[in-house]
């Protein structure tokens, strides 16, 4: 599935904290490498605001069934 995801596509990333609790994020991709790296646009909390985290962080992303 994640071969279908194009530029601008809506996805979640998965933070885990050190609690090991799970937080979504909505994002969109904002440009995919030739080794299929994915980098994305800044994430926003569930109420639309910015969500800033550290730079060359990896992160698990999902695209959930339904969206994009």
């Amino acid at each position: 599935m994640i071969s279908n995801l194009n530029i601008s596509d809506t996805v979640e990333i998965c933070i885990v904290d050190k609690d090991n609790v799970k937080q979504y994020y909505k994002t969109k991709i904002e440009d995919i490498s030739l080794d299929n790296i994915f980098y994305t646009m800044v994430p926003t909390s569930s109420s639309g605001r910015p969500v800033l985290f550290n730079k060359g962080q990896i992160y698990d992303m999902y695209l959930r069934k339904g969206d994009g």
